[in-house]
């Protein structure tokens, strides 16, 4: 009797876990996490639902970076560019011209404010954004109402801790940084003659790019288990790991195609707004920029709930 009860037992577990005889202890089944499409739907899905409160959320960012990154002053297409650009006809060459100004734009924006302290500013502001987001999407999660202030308030008590973490987050990019610089030193700045070297060099970069999103995918969600209430940066970069072990391959693709979709939507809309209305271009990427954060964090928040679903 004592054996059939245990075979039922084992047959409840079957589909979540497979046993491990050596440590008897319950090990995760391999786990398929739904796609990326999936995953962009349901990002855009809940930024719809709840657009009032990200908008109020967004509306407060945008002033204080306003004042205190931008100083007021918002790059724009001046009428110089416009001249220079004045000269493409057609369809190829409005395309052309929106690609340029598109490109002038950002180039303005990244150089625009005469403030020093303006990146240190901007990159402070990117934490608080990140923190007030990630306590509003447990908040919607678990279906209780909230007002803009507790939203501001409430989410700063986990502020040190969420810094740290961000650190450890940073410092996994350094690979795709370097990637980026052997990219443009090897390919724009013409090192790489033949073939065969270009061939190895291209091969280097795609495998420093894979090496950091092989490490964020498994760092990148100690940024929403830190802002849980009692959670160190240690436990949550464990947590994180524990999470995502046997899923890396899997969370690495899902987030190289949510940075993609998120600056290849940004780049078509800014292309679009610079060909139709390019006086407004400045403008329409400080908002645009915005948003685009705003769809990432919630990408992220989406992926690490789909995760966290299929390892309860």
């Amino acid at each position: 009797m004592a054996k059939v009860n245990s075979k039922r037992a084992s047959n409840a577990k079957k589909d979540l876990f497979k046993t491990n005889s050596n440590k008897h202890k319950p090990i995760p089944a391999k786990i398929r996490l739904k796609g990326s499409i999936w995953l962009s739907r349901e990002t855009l899905k809940l930024i719809y639902t709840n657009r009032f409160s990200f908008f109020k959320i967004l509306v407060v960012y945008i002033l204080i970076d306003v004042i205190f990154v931008l100083g007021f002053s918002i790059p724009g297409v001046n009428a110089s560019t416009l001249k220079l650009t004045s000269n493409f006809k057609g369809s190829l060459g409005s395309l052309y011209k929106g690609i340029n100004l598109f490109g002038f734009v950002l180039n303005s924006s990244s150089s625009n404010s005469s403030n020093p302290a303006a990146p240190a500013y901007a990159a402070f502001l990117f934490i608080v954004l990140g923190l007030v987001l990630f306590w509003s999407f447990r908040k919607i999660y678990l279906k209780q109402k909230f007002h803009l202030k507790e939203a501001y308030y409430n989410a700063m008590a986990p502020l040190i801790p969420y810094i740290l973490v961000t650190i450890v987050v940073v410092l996994e990019f350094i690979p795709l940084s370097f990637a980026l610089v052997l990219y443009n030193y090897v390919f724009v700045g013409g090192i790489a003659v033949g073939s065969l070297e270009k061939m190895v060099w291209a091969l280097i970069i795609i495998l420093l790019a894979i090496l950091s999103f092989f490490l964020l995918s498994g760092s990148i969600f100690a940024l929403p288990i830190v802002t849980k209430p009692g959670v160190n940066p240690v436990q949550a970069l464990r947590k994180a790991r524990q999470i995502t072990k046997g899923l890396k391959l899997q969370i690495s693709g899902r987030l190289i195609f949510g940075i993609i979709s998120g600056l290849l939507g940004l780049s078509i809309i800014m292309i679009l707004i610079a060909m139709s209305v390019p006086t407004i271009a400045g403008i329409a990427l400080q908002l645009l920029s915005v948003l685009i954060v705003l769809y990432f964090f919630c990408y992220l928040f989406v992926l690490y709930m789909e995760i966290g679903d299929e390892q309860s």
